[in-house]
């Protein structure tokens, strides 16, 4: 049966539950705004201290901050009454369904019972309508949340950029196409248990009601041997269910890796950290991801050296690592950077992040192996290259202020034959340290 056909007689059953449906998809609204308000208030104090920090009171502050507590306070109301009050009228749906089914049944011929075994019926009237639950208080409610975000971020955005913001919501439909062919894998994977799990019940009864039948002919083995391979055969549709499952998960998961990466590049250290993905997100479960980012190229990795020796492949700590984007187009389109904002005082922080990702992309297309050292303290150079068999520090600046107390403390401890510090100054070579201008990067 069609998706359309099965909404237009599914729909109905939300009759008795209109205000509740209602208030439901109110309080997620609520719960949506509470989370865009956070991003803004950010931005609005942000903006105060850049520009006029005299004004950054310590009563606005106060005031913010008590605005923000009562937005959490109605945001934990509104999330109660969506887990509490939406899942019970999710029961109540599949009751209502589940009396239907059973008095439809009631009217149903002999001749149906006849060829339909009680198993499947047993699956229908039970186990079939578990879901039934969740996807009544969840489905209406999750795609509105996900509309009302999209609309509101859309205008949030093209208030500060509108060319940026289309090309980032490009991406939108292809999650959107890739998302929508694993779910109906994992539909169709879910339908095939459903219908085996019915046979298994059906079976099963079978032989629990002729037990002593099968006793007396001494049939035991045979009857064994059909549930043997029944179950079996529900075994292998479950891992045909979980393989697309997996797969549509880490698709999720790749977005969800890539989207973090502004705010990786972001930090003073920028060591990538899994807890800026979600909270609570673990190697364990974003480590294909990721690598699957960087295999297909839209990523660089940069692994941390815990020593400056040669060769540096044996010093590496792979559990410590950057990320890089391997175009600055896609960089700057996906941070909605433009050429004007870039002369802002308000990017000055962020020019040295996009001066670091252009240089990695630089050393990436020449060949190197992307690599960063660290010391036990705060001292960190931003790339090591191996090059005519010498570990070279490389140094980013994004603009004449030059002072790097981290390479110099590099340069004290290993005593490289020399290091490379990049920034728009022109070509020099003072104390062992050799200066190349941003525009020649790709001599290195």
């Amino acid at each position: 049966m069609k998706t359309s056909k099965l909404l237009r007689r599914f729909v109905p059953y939300y009759r008795n539950y209109v205000g509740i449906m209602v208030m439901d998809l109110f309080c997620a609204a609520l719960t949506t705004v509470c989370e865009l308000v956070l991003p803004l208030i950010l931005r609005y104090i942000t903006n105060i201290g850049m520009n006029d920090l005299a004004s950054l009171t310590v009563r606005t502050i106060v005031t913010i901050g008590g605005v923000y507590f009562v937005l959490r306070i109605i945001d934990g109301m509104a999330s109660f009454y969506m887990a509490y009050t939406g899942h019970v009228m999710g029961a109540s749906i599949e009751t209502d369904m589940r009396e239907d089914a059973f008095a439809h049944l009631q009217k149903l011929s002999d001749n149906y019972f006849n060829n339909t075994k009680v198993g499947q019926i047993m699956s229908r009237i039970t186990s079939d309508l578990f879901d039934v639950t969740e996807f009544a208080h969840h489905c209406p409610e999750e795609f509105f949340i996900a509309f009302l975000k999209a609309v509101v971020s859309f205008v949030i955005l093209a208030g500060i950029n509108p060319l940026l913001t289309v090309i980032i919501f490009v991406l939108i439909p292809v999650m959107a196409v890739s998302c929508s062919y694993f779910n109906l894998q994992v539909r169709k994977a879910f339908k095939k248990q459903r219908n085996h799990i019915g046979e298994l019940n059906a079976r099963i009864e079978d032989s629990l009601l002729g037990n002593k039948v099968v006793r007396a002919f001494a049939n035991e083995d045979v009857e064994l041997g059909k549930f043997n391979r029944d179950n079996q055969e529900f075994l292998k549709i479950k891992r045909e269910t979980y393989k697309y499952m997996a797969a549509f998960q880490n698709t999720i998961r790749i977005f969800e890796a890539y989207d973090s990466l502004p705010a990786q590049l972001a930090k003073d250290t920028k060591k990538f950290q899994y807890k800026l993905i979600k909270s609570g997100a673990r190697t364990s479960q974003y480590g294909d991801a990721i690598d699957w980012l960087i295999r297909s190229g839209i990523v660089h990795k940069c692994v941390k050296s815990k020593q400056g020796f040669f060769p540096i492949a044996a010093y590496q700590d792979l559990t410590a690592f950057k990320l890089y984007y391997s175009d600055m187009g896609i960089m700057s389109a996906r941070i909605g950077m433009s050429l004007e904002a870039m002369t802002n005082k308000e990017t000055e922080h962020f020019r040295g992040i996009l001066t670091e990702n252009y240089v990695s992309i630089a050393l990436k297309t020449n060949g190197y192996d992307l690599h960063y050292w660290e010391s036990d303290s705060t001292a960190e150079v931003d790339f090591l290259i191996q090059k005519d068999s010498h570990v070279i520090p490389v140094e980013c600046k994004a603009g004449e202020h030059v002072k790097a107390k981290s390479l110099m403390v590099y340069m004290e401890k290993y005593e490289p034959t020399y290091a490379i510090r990049i920034s728009t100054r022109n070509f020099g070579f003072v104390k062992g340290i050799k200066a190349v201008p941003l525009y020649s990067v790709f001599c290195i």
